[in-house]
């Protein structure tokens, strides 16, 4: 079950990273959530997303019993949307 955390702690720490040392990022990820968004989302709130998500994860992992599928379900869920995160902050689509 280890992979999962470390996976979880890596994609985590590279959004942080990106974070601090890209200066688009939140700009690019405002505008990829106003393409699904009917309001218009500033790159401000997109900046308060970005803390608050990682906030949620870290604490979500720290409450994950690792034996049942359930949670490892969700650690994939969490991997796969921190992936979509850096992709979305990395580009404008």
């Amino acid at each position: 079950m280890k992979p999962y955390a470390v996976t979880l702690l890596i994609s985590v720490t590279i959004i942080f990273i990106l974070r601090i040392f890209y200066a688009d990022t939140s700009v690019n990820v405002s505008h990829n959530l106003n393409l699904f968004s009917a309001s218009e989302i500033k790159p401000q709130e997109a900046k308060s997303f970005i803390y608050f998500y990682l906030i949620v994860t870290m604490l979500i992992s720290y409450v994950i019993f690792h034996k049942h599928i359930l949670f490892k379900l969700i650690y994939c869920l969490l991997i796969a949307l921190n992936i979509l995160l850096i992709i979305s902050s990395l580009k404008q689509f």
